[in-house]
């Protein structure tokens, strides 16, 4: 008999909306610079070199527009299969991008960023933080300490009930926050999704 179990869901942008409107805007101003560089490279043939530092300028602007458009509307994919999280970035809901890996035995601590526990790890320097939601910390928002072959991670997820209920079991309630259980009844008052 097969023990495994699959969870997965996918945490929208906290501010979808918001967010898409500036990856538009963003990509309206990434192409001007490459209609712009393009324009500028055609008179730089006929005029003088100096126009090809334009070119350059503009390309470099088109570059750095493309990289803070890549910040907005992302999404994140949480699977829980085998014992294992696996989580994802999908930018621009066009390109999946891996984050990371951990198994359940990995985890040290659980609890929400609202706790103190994590304000301790989170000043701490020998822990590298992962966020597997928009950078807006909420206080619903949960953190995973996890110490997998000497390489200590924070991540810090979206809370979704659902994917939660499936991953729960697996864990051991030692590896809960002090404050966690308290204040996931005092959360479940609002309904969290």
């Amino acid at each position: 008999m097969n023990n495994s179990s699959l969870f997965e869901c996918t945490i929208a942008p906290q501010k979808e909306k918001t967010e898409k409107t500036f990856y538009i805007i963003f990509k309206i101003i990434k192409f001007f610079f490459i209609f712009l560089a393009i324009i500028i490279a055609f008179y730089a043939f006929y005029f003088s070199n100096f126009m090809w530092l334009a070119v350059l300028l503009s390309a470099i602007f088109a570059i750095i527009f493309q990289t803070v458009q890549d910040k907005f509307y992302n999404y994140y994919d949480y699977i829980f299969c085998n014992d294992e999280i696996r989580i994802s970035k999908v930018v621009n809901n066009k390109r999946r991008r891996f984050l990371t890996c951990f198994k359940i035995k990995d985890i040290e601590k659980l609890g929400f960023v609202s706790g103190d526990n994590y304000t301790k790890l989170s000043n701490n320097s020998t822990y590298k933080k992962i966020f597997a939601k928009s950078k807006i910390l909420d206080v619903t928002n949960i953190y995973f300490s996890i110490n997998a072959n000497g390489e200590r991670k924070l991540i810090i997820m979206a809370f979704n009930k659902k994917f939660l209920s499936g991953v729960f079991p697996k864990i051991s309630s030692k590896l809960f926050d002090d404050d966690f259980t308290k204040l996931l009844k005092e959360y479940e008052k609002y309904n969290l999704s």
